[in-house]
C-alpha cells in the first residue's frame, strides 16, 4: 500500500504529462514541500484527500480531461470540477520543488532542491502567498545513529519550547542524496508527524523518549531502505541492493551512520518567528562537531558529514572539519569529492572554502567527471566562477571520446557558462577526444550555445568524421540552428 502511493502519483504525472514517460522519476522532495506547505497553513486535510483521490480513483486523468475540454467551450464548473482542475496545480508546484533544475529559465537562475524560497515563492499555494511566504529558521547537516537521531530530536523540541510558542507548527525537510521526508512539529500537542511518500499515509508521534526513538528508527530506516523505484542516479539498483542487504543483516543496524540535512521551515507571518529564529540558531551554536563524527561515513555510499554540508552549503561545518583535520579531498562511492559535490549544488562559496584549506579543485570522480565537467553540464555559474577563481583547470580532461568543458556546456545549452569560459581564456573549439563545442551544440538543436560560441570566434568549419557542425544540424533536423548557418554564411558573404 504505502509503495503504491508513490506509484500512484507518478504514474498520474506521467499520464498528464508533467513527468516523462521514460523518466525513473522520484517525487519525494516535492511531495514533502507541498505536505509542509499544507501543515504550516492547515490545509493538511485537504492535501491528505488530494493524495487519497489520486491514488484510489483510476478514472482520474480521464475526469480531469474531461474538465479541461469543459473549460475549452466555457462550461459551467462544478466543485468536482473545480478540484480536479486543483490537481494539475498541484503536480505543476510539485514537479518545480521535485526538479527545479530542469525550469532554469522559469526562475532565471540555477535552483536545487534546497532552495525552498526561491522556488516556494513561484510554487507556493495561495495560503502560503497570504502568509508572505516561506522563512528559513536554520538549516544543519549530520550524521548520526539512531539514538543520536532521537537525542537531536528531543533537544530539538526542548529548544522550540523554550521559545515561548505555544500554538505553532514547526516544519522539518530531511533530506540527503536519495531521499526527502517532511516532520512537523505541533508545538502545542507536543507531537511529532513524519512524512515519507513511500510509506504514507503520515504517522504522528509523541515527544515522549519511547515514541521519539520510534520516530527516530523510523527515519534511519526510511533514509535507508526506499523502493527500487526510488533510487536516484546516485545510488545504482546494485548499489542499493547491496546497501539493503547490509542493513537488513547488521545485528544492530541502528548503530548504522545515516548522513542528512535538516531545515526547519515556518512562514513569514508566523508571530514567533523571531523567537524561534534565535532560539534554534543557539541550538545549532551549541553542537559539537567531534573529530569522531567528522570522520564518520555511511558504510555503502561513503556519505559523509563533509558531503552532506557541501551539497546545503553549510560552511561552517566545512569549516569546522578543516580545523579538525579532516581530509577535504574525501569521495562518496563514485568517486565524487566534496569540492564535485559544491560544483554540482552551485555552492561558490564551499569551492573557495574548501581551496582555502587546500583541497583540489580539478580531482575527478571515478568516471573522469571533473568539478569543471559538473558545472559545465549543471549550469552552476557561481560554482564555475569559484573554480577560475581558485585555479580550476580549464583545459580538456584526458580520457576516451571525452568532450571539453566548453563542450560540454555546449551539449547543454549552458550558454552562461560557454561565455564565462571564453572570458577567461578557455579555447571555444576544443574538442577534448570527442567533437567541437559547436558540432555538439549543433547537434543537438542548441541554438543559445551556438550563437555564444559565435560571438567569440568558434570555427564552424571543423569537421568531426566529415561531417561539420551544420550537417549535424541537417541531420537532426533542427531547422533553426539550420537558419543560424545559413544567416551566418550570408553575413561572412557580404
Amino acid at each position: 500500500m504505502p509503495a503504491n502511493t508513490h506509484l500512484a502519483l507518478v504514474n498520474l504525472g506521467k499520464l498528464l504529462g508533467y513527468i516523462s514517460r521514460e523518466d525513473n522519476y522520484g517525487i519525494c522532495a516535492g511531495v514533502t514541500c507541498l505536505w509542509i506547505n499544507a501543515c504550516l497553513t492547515n490545509n493538511e486535510a485537504q492535501f491528505n484527500q488530494r493524495i487519497e483521490a489520486i491514488q484510489s480513483n483510476h478514472s482520474i486523468q480521464f475526469e480531469i480531461n474531461a474538465v479541461k475540454e469543459k473549460v475549452k467551450t466555457h462550461g459551467t464548473l462544478t466543485n468536482d470540477d473545480i478540484g480536479l482542475l486543483e490537481i494539475l496545480g498541484f503536480y505543476e508546484n510539485l514537479v518545480l520543488f521535485q526538479s527545479p533544475r530542469r525550469y532554469q529559465q522559469l526562475f532565471n537562475k540555477r535552483l536545487n532542491q534546497q532552495n525552498i524560497l526561491e522556488i516556494a515563492s513561484i510554487a507556493s499555494s495561495k495560503s502560503i502567498e497570504e502568509q508572505e511566504g516561506l522563512s528559513i529558521l536554520y538549516s544543519e547537516a549530520g550524521i548520526y545513529t539512531v539514538d543520536e537521531i532521537a537525542g537531536y530530536l528531543q533537544s530539538l523540541a526542548t529548544s522550540v519550547q523554550s521559545a515561548g510558542v505555544h500554538s505553532s507548527n514547526i516544519a522539518f525537510i530531511l533530506g540527503n542524496y536519495n531521499h526527502t521526508m517532511g516532520l512537523i512539529y505541533n508545538v502545542e500537542k507536543e507531537e511529532w508527524m513524519l512524512l515519507d511518500i513511500n510509506n504514507w499515509p503520515a504517522k504522528k508521534f509523541t515527544n515522549s523518549p519511547n515514541d521519539t526513538l520510534l520516530l527516530a528508527k523510523a527515519i534511519h530506516t526510511h533514509f535507508h531502505t526506499q523502493p527500487e523505484s526510488m533510487v536516484s542516479r546516485w545510488v545504482s539498483s546494485f548499489i542499493k541492493r547491496i546497501r539493503d542487504t547490509f542493513y537488513a543483516q547488521r545485528e544492530n543496524p541502528a548503530d548504522e551512520y545515516i548522513a542528512f540535512n535538516i531545515q526547519a521551515v515556518t512562514t513569514k507571518k508566523n508571530p514567533h518567528l523571531h523567537q524561534l529564529t534565535s532560539v534554534l540558531t543557539q541550538f545549532k551554536s551549541n553542537r559539537i562537531i567531534t573529530k569522531d563524527i567528522a570522520a564518520r561515513k555511511e558504510s555503502i555510499t561513503l556519505a559523509s558529514l563533509g558531503s552532506t554540508a557541501a551539497r546545503n552549503g553549510d560552511t561552517s561545518i566545512i569549516r569546522s572539519l578543516a580545523a579538525l583535520g579532516i581530509n577535504l579531498n574525501q569521495t562518496m562511492f563514485d568517486g565524487a569529492t566534496l569540492m564535485l559535490t559544491a560544483a554540482e549544488y552551485n555552492h561558490g562559496d564551499v569551492i573557495e572554502i574548501l581551496v582555502s584549506y587546500g583541497a583540489n579543485p580539478d580531482i575527478p570522480d571515478k568516471n573522469g567527471f571533473t568539478p569543471l565537467d559538473m558545472v559545465a553540464q549543471e549550469g552552476c555559474t557561481d560554482s564555475l566562477k569559484a573554480l577560475i577563481k581558485c585555479g580550476a583547470t580549464l583545459s580538456s580532461t584526458p580520457g576516451f571520446l571525452r568532450s571539453s568543458v566548453v563542450g560540454t556546456a555546449a551539449e547543454n545549452n549552458n550558454a552562461d557558462i560557454i561565455e564565462i569560459l571564453a572570458l577567461n581564456g578557455a579555447n571555444v573549439d576544443d574538442a577534448g577526444s570527442y567533437a567541437t563545442p559547436a558540432y555538439l551544440a549543433a547537434e543537438k538543436g542548441n541554438l543559445e550555445a551556438l550563437q555564444t560560441l559565435a560571438k567569440y570566434g568558434a570555427n564552424f568549419s571543423i569537421t568531426f568524421f566529415g561531417k561539420t557542425p551544420e550537417d549535424a544540424a541537417k541531420s537532426g533536423k533542427h531547422e533553426t540552428v539550420m537558419q543560424f548557418f545559413k544567416e551566418l554564411q550570408t553575413s561572412n558573404t557580404r
